[in-house]
């Protein structure tokens, strides 16, 4: 796993996008009654979705952290 204070502002902001967008897509599965994808058994939507939430958390608290260091 890659330390997040290793990540360049750029790609941190790429991956809040798209932590956001999963997030959304996610919801929108879960709205449906959809609750797994793909043919893996273990591929739970809700899963997937704390896990985007646990990302856009970290990398929100990265780069508050590193505009306070400017």
């Amino acid at each position: 796993m890659t330390d997040i204070k290793t990540i360049p502002d750029d790609a941190l902001r790429v991956d809040l996008l798209e932590s956001l967008a999963d997030i959304r897509a996610c919801q929108s599965a879960l709205n449906a009654g959809i609750t797994t994808y793909g043919d893996n058994p273990e591929g739970y939507i809700q899963k997937r979705l704390d896990a985007n939430l646990g990302f856009v958390k970290a990398i929100k608290a990265e780069q508050k952290r590193r505009m306070e260091s400017k």
